[in-house]
């Protein structure tokens, strides 16, 4: 099945490598980065079905329909985003987000004395 988009000329490209695939990465999975160096990443209908250096792409999945965008030698990575807040909160939560990256719950936070 053709690309639907191909991202092409990926100077950079970073992927979670290992780690369940059934649940969100926590803690030590968030330190398996694969980073790829003039790579492609290429999807179908929504979904990322090949990834890897320029040399590798199979241009004939390259059609007059896919969307093709030119990274012109950027660094392409996941869009780690958390962008949850209080707006009545006016500190700082950055120790406490990194905790939660560690794996560590919102209980145990919570019971370690953090305000939420």
């Amino acid at each position: 099945m053709p690309y639907s988009l191909l991202i092409r000329n990926c100077g950079q490209l970073l992927t979670l490598t290992g780690g369940p695939t059934y649940r969100p990465l926590v803690g030590p999975d968030l330190a398996s980065w694969l980073i790829l160096e003039n790579a492609f990443i290429a999807c179908e209908n929504g979904l990322i079905v090949a990834l890897g250096p320029m040399a590798e792409l199979d241009e004939t999945q390259v059609t007059a329909q896919t969307q093709v965008l030119d990274a012109r030698g950027g660094v392409v990575m996941p869009g780690l985003v958390e962008c949850h807040t209080h707006l009545v909160f006016a500190g700082n939560r950055a120790q406490e987000f990194q905790r939660k990256l560690q794996g560590e719950s919102y209980l145990d936070i919570l019971a370690s004395g953090a305000e939420f």
